[in-house]
């Protein structure tokens, strides 16, 4: 598909969406675009990362800055620390 008719097809499924929808796209092709200035332009067929891998390190990586941003907000609230059950 020629980039004039992708750009053309993204803007009528933009159209259809709501603000917050539009607003987490946005949020998603901002950070795209940041990974430019680090990785140049992404080519499908040439680049040979292994992007399975990266998105376990990612995925990992998101579970323990929530675990933290968790953490963080209980003690806040309450003044305890967590700590797991012992079973």
């Amino acid at each position: 598909m020629s980039r004039a008719t992708l750009l053309a097809e993204l803007g009528e499924v933009l159209e259809r969406l709501g603000d917050d929808e539009i607003a987490v796209l946005h949020l998603v092709a901002t950070r795209v675009l940041a990974g430019q200035a680090t990785y140049g332009h992404l080519s499908v067929a040439s680049d040979g990362r292994d992007f399975v891998r990266e998105a376990l390190e990612e995925a990992c990586d998101g579970c323990f800055y929530i675990a933290v941003s968790l953490l963080r907000g209980r003690r806040r609230r309450d003044g305890t620390s967590w700590r797991p059950s012992r079973g």
